[in-house]
């Protein structure tokens, strides 16, 4: 059986192609956008690298992560809480 994606409308054939390519995280776009490491986000924001690196890869979800842990992070990247559970 095969998924009839050319007869339905454009937009949820989209939706289900950019399934197959996952986005980064907003923790990792965030960092990204303030041209820091890992290691120096888990330096900044006393949050362990391992942590980071789970929360960024999808091993960890980050909307579990505790409220101190998110503090941290939101600090060090000056910017919300909110923002890193988008």
């Amino acid at each position: 059986m095969y998924h009839p994606y050319h007869e339905a409308d454009e937009m949820k054939a989209i939706e289900k192609i950019l399934g197959f390519f996952p986005s980064d995280s907003p923790l990792k776009e965030i960092r990204k956008k303030r041209k820091l490491t890992q290691e120096h986000l888990a330096l900044l924001s006393g949050v362990n690298v391992r942590s980071i690196r789970a929360y960024e890869q999808g091993e960890n979800e980050i909307k579990k992560a505790q409220g101190e842990t998110l503090q941290m992070l939101a600090k060090a990247l000056d910017c919300s809480i909110d923002d890193l559970l988008k």
